[in-house]
């Protein structure tokens, strides 16, 4: 194994090293940074824009990736955008009289994405495969838009949650008071949804009264808007100040809003396009006229108003994954770089650019400069393979083995695409969790004894997982805020992670659980063998070898394991019917807000409903899983990045060392596709992006090849 740790190693040096000279050896368009003093904006409207020459790199102050309001990018820069670019496309319709120019379809402060590598060119699309009906996990980061952004760099998904710089998106400006319970929100003037209307604080308004308050719709608000000890009421209160400007007064501190609703957020769950909503609201529309578009859904009574208006509304779009599921996908105005041009019966979807689209590279052209998106769809993962081997997609990532890495990589003259040994953007790829509240009472018992858990995870070989399961590309690790945080303590990712399976075997003889017959299975103290039911889905390409490993290592100490792959629908009725002791799964960064399995909101929701109906219903849990959800409230409610800090210190060394979660591997490799043709591409090469990163710079990613832009 240690032989193969090592080609890979220098495989994926080799990988890095050839796509790095590829993008210097030059191709269609030069790969040199954007020039720092002001570059002319095409000369007529219908013209594409042309690549800069090579030249000096931006200022130290405005780096690739960056993102600005107009005015402050031009202050930082030097540089004065005099005029605006276009797509060819767009142009013609311009000319047209279908289309207003321009100038009047951005706001009057744009923002400006700083290219990776070079000013690109139009045309084009992107393509990719995606086997879920429902849902797209490319949308999701291709398409997102956030009300508050931050920079495309190295560190955007290492830097996840409260961490990292804030930058402007949706909202041009923003200000708190000292005492971070008010916050004061701009707008950008002139900022269009993508039917041309103009989005102003109506459409903050009326998300905020008329959808997120009105019970009918929302049962349960979102807490920032019940920010008060309690959780219990809406006590956030809102003052429309003008046509693009609110203020936010929360009823206590609520220092991390800007970067936990609004950093983090997607437009729906703030802005609603008020005009296009409102023909479906009984309180605007007489149901009469709401009752036509709600028998298309199948619902005849006017009963039915709340579920029916649920599906229509804007906030089911969530993060754009989830724009599959609404109605009417071609008509609802959005905020997208893309929008709905075409759905065929398969649930593959074209998308084309949006004219609207509030975005431009640092000299001035409006983004993106790819046409359409192509999201193919797949009746199984397993065909995604064979299309990226046959080059029929520009892009894929999302559910790739690395163990298909030598076969993605000894194809890619022939796919035409780059094969990318990435860092996972989840520190932990694969996790093993526990429920100490399963409805099983014997494997309750069990679970929620912290030495039964620590011998289940000391039997582990994080090593072999490490070389099985990840090639050895990964560091053998406890599930702990990873090497690239700040909050990084060596104890924590070593604690209880030596593998010691003559250790485990000991703790459990202790513990009562023998093997009284032989039979190489221990039974419990009451009788009956410990056959631990171990249901998962394949949420990460880790799920099934790293399911298979630990049925043998636990299965060496006398637990046997009953494995069984579900469909995610499945998986979800087992877990919300209490029935899972455990399972697998992946880790998010090293942000302790993390609501899946810090929060246990995935793992134990029996504690976890506890918490959200104020002990009225649930199982109340022990002190230390109070103390946790404590943390995850005070953290946002401090000022300082020092306070916040000094909790999540905390936080992580209560939860590692009550090993409810067990980590495996950290920094793992994942494989991700880009097709040569990809220009603005190349910077990310040599920052070492996470897959992540790479999909939401797409919008200014275009194709270098010439054929690939018609």
């Amino acid at each position: 194994m240690k032989h193969t740790r090592i080609l890979w190693s220098l495989l994926v040096v080799a990988t890095v090293a050839a796509m790095l000279l590829s993008a210097c050896a030059g191709g269609a368009v030069p790969t040199a940074a954007p020039k720092a003093e002001p570059t002319k904006a095409p000369a007529q409207p219908t013209a594409a824009p042309k690549p800069v020459e090579p030249t000096k790199a931006p200022a130290p102050k405005v780096a690739p990736g960056s993102v600005w309001n107009k005015d402050d990018y031009e202050k930082a820069a030097g540089v004065k955008i005099e005029k605006y670019g276009e797509a060819p496309a767009l142009a013609e319709l311009v000319k047209a009289g279908k289309l207003p120019p321009v100038e009047q379809r951005l706001p009057k402060n744009p923002l400006v994405k700083v290219p990776w590598n070079e000013v690109g060119q139009y045309g084009g699309n992107v393509r990719w495969d995606e086997y879920t009906i429902d849902y797209d996990h490319y949308f999701r980061h291709i398409q997102n838009i956030y009300l508050l952004g931050r920079n495309l760099a190295e560190d955007t998904y290492y830097n996840s949650g409260l961490a990292g710089e804030i930058r402007p998106m949706i909202f041009e400006k923003w200000e708190s008071n000292p005492t971070a319970t008010e916050y004061t929100l701009k707008l950008r003037e002139g900022l269009k949804w993508s039917d041309g209307k103009e989005v102003t604080t109506e459409d903050i308004r009326y998300r905020f009264e008329d959808e997120l308050s009105n019970p009918e719709i929302t049962a349960n608000p979102p807490t920032w808007m019940r920010w008060n000890p309690e959780k219990k009421g809406i006590t956030t209160k809102l003052q429309v100040v003008d046509k693009y400007t609110v203020k936010f007064a929360f009823a206590m501190p609520y220092g991390a809003f800007l970067q936990q609703v609004l950093r983090a957020g997607s437009w729906p769950g703030m802005l609603s396009p008020s005009h296009y909503t409102r023909q479906f609201h009984k309180k605007y529309t007489d149901m009469a006229k709401i009752m036509p578009f709600m028998e298309q859904q199948k619902m005849t009574k006017a009963e039915e108003w709340a579920n029916f208006y649920n599906k229509v509304q804007a906030g089911v779009l969530g993060d754009s994954g989830g724009w599959l599921k609404h109605p009417y996908p071609k008509d609802i105005p959005v905020l997208y770089p893309w929008i709905v041009k075409e759905i065929k019966p398969d649930t593959s979807w074209v998308m084309e650019r949006n004219p609207y689209f509030f975005q431009v590279d640092s000299t001035g052209n409006q983004l993106p400069y790819i046409d359409q998106l192509n999201r193919q769809y797949i009746a199984q993962s397993e065909l995604m393979n064979l299309d990226i081997i046959a080059g029929k997609v520009d892009v894929q990532g999302q559910f790739l083995r690395i163990d298909d890495y030598p076969l993605f990589k000894e194809n890619e003259a022939k796919g035409n695409y780059n094969a990318i040994p990435v860092n996972a953007w989840q520190h932990h790829v694969l996790i093993y969790w526990f429920n100490p509240v399963v409805k099983d009472e014997k494997w309750a018992k069990a679970l929620s004894n912290f030495e039964f858990r620590k011998a289940l995870s000391i039997a582990l070989d994080r090593k072999q997982i490490n070389e099985a399961v990840f090639k050895g590309l990964g560091e053998p690790a406890q599930f702990a805020a990873p090497k690239t945080s700040p909050l990084y303590d060596p104890q924590l990712t070593s604690f209880a992670a030596e593998y010691n399976p003559k250790e485990a075997a000991a703790i459990l003889d202790k513990l009562g659980y023998k093997d009284t017959n032989n039979d190489k299975v221990r039974e419990f103290p009451g009788g009956g063998d410990m056959v631990m039911p171990l249901m998962f889905y394949e949420v990460t390409p880790a799920a099934v070898p790293g399911v298979k490993m630990a049925t043998q290592y636990w299965g060496d100490i006398g637990i046997k394991v009953d494995s069984k792959l579900l469909q995610g629908t499945a998986f979800w009725n087992f877990q919300g019917a209490n029935e899972a002791p455990l399972s697998v799964w992946w880790a998010n960064g090293p942000d302790f807000g993390d609501g899946a399995f810090i929060a246990m909101n995935v793992n134990t929701p029996i504690w976890r409903r506890w918490y959200n109906t104020q002990g009225k219903e649930g199982v109340d849990p022990p002190a230390w899983v109070k103390r946790i959800w404590e943390i995850q409230d005070q953290r946002v409610q401090v000022a300082t990045a020092e306070e916040r800090m000094k909790l999540d210190k905390e936080g992580w060394k209560i939860l590692v060392e009550q090993i409810m979660i067990i980590g495996a591997v950290e920094d793992a490799k994942n494989p991700l596709i880009l097709s040569k043709s990809f220009g603005n591409a190349e910077y990310g090469f040599k920052k070492a992006f996470v897959g992540p990163t790479y999909l939401e710079g797409v919008v200014q990613f275009y194709h270098k090849d010439a054929a690939r832009r018609k």
